[in-house]
């Protein structure tokens, strides 16, 4: 945990930590023999260690903190999705006055061991319970904003296999969904944010970095052309670099009441469950509760 330099007792233990060996030291080389420079290395190594164990200790509850936070997140059903790029980068944080990065470590703890920014110097809590001053961040496209609206939310990413069924169900959804490139469109709802895909029109270069595509809720079918979704489903799976391990979990829901047996076979084969005679709107209504 880098912060704790920025800690004053932390910086000063680091620094001058063989001060209190010192007497120690002395001492032993007083006492002479052999008995004299044993007790001197002892003394600078307890100093030393003491140090060390301080540091560890700390760094030890910043990581519990780390854990309980992201468990709270998943069990919250949680998902940081950046509305300006769609990357899911996990949890990043800001100092709001400057907007230089805050550690994890740091925001988790409650800046309960480091209270100021690393770029501007600022204390990130201004007193003892009052709000800690740090926005969500998404480093790939530096977007910023509080951590309830973008680290603090249900979002479900609803992805159409084929480009003719995103514009199928763009149609469905309304005015209220906010067409985007690439090939995406959001919009809110009672119960979060909705993030819908075109699972074949999305760029390699958007899917190699952490996406919103990696974490889909569900997707939607329509046509019969097996041959061609199987294409696109492989595109999808080997430039996201996940396999086909990416797609198992996610329901896939076919528009058509009865499935060829080629389209069928596929179907069963990469997904876990495969539901028949989904519409658009039965799609979208189920997708978002």
């Amino acid at each position: 945990m880098r912060a704790l330099l920025r800690n004053r007792i932390v910086r000063a233990a680091a620094t001058y930590w063989w001060a209190p060996s010192l007497v120690l030291v002395g001492t032993g080389l007083g006492v002479g023999g052999l008995l004299g420079p044993t007790l001197a290395a002892g003394a600078v190594l307890f100093g030393a260690g003491a140090t060390a164990g301080a540091a560890g200790a700390i760094g030890l509850q910043a990581k519990r903190a780390r854990q309980a936070a992201l468990r709270r997140h998943a069990e919250a059903g949680y998902l940081c999705v950046c509305p300006r790029c769609l990357a899911a980068p996990g949890l990043h944080f800001v100092c709001e006055a400057c907007g230089a990065p805050v550690e994890e470590d740091v925001v988790h703890t409650e800046a309960r061991w480091v209270n100021s920014c690393g770029g501007c110097g600022k204390a990130l809590r201004a007193a003892a319970g009052a709000r800690l001053e740090v926005a969500a961040h998404c480093p790939g496209c530096r977007y910023a904003a509080p951590r309830a609206e973008l680290h603090e939310r249900r979002v479900a990413v609803l992805a159409a296999a084929t480009p003719e069924a995103f514009q199928v169900l763009l149609a469905q959804a309304g005015p209220e969904a906010r067409p985007a490139p690439p090939a995406s469109a959001q919009w809110e709802t009672p119960a979060g944010r909705v993030v819908l895909l075109s699972l074949a029109e999305l760029a390699p270069e958007t899917l190699a970095a952490p996406h919103a595509g990696h974490h889909l809720t569900a997707l939607w079918i329509a046509g019969s052309d097996a041959l061609r979704l199987g294409q696109i489903l492989d595109t999808f799976t080997v430039t996201a670099g996940r396999g086909p391990e990416l797609l198992r979990g996610v329901p896939a829901c076919v528009q058509s009441p009865e499935l060829p047996p080629e389209l069928r076979r596929l179907l069963e084969h990469r997904f876990r469950e495969v539901e028949t005679g989904v519409t658009p709107g039965c799609f979208l209504t189920a997708g978002t509760k």
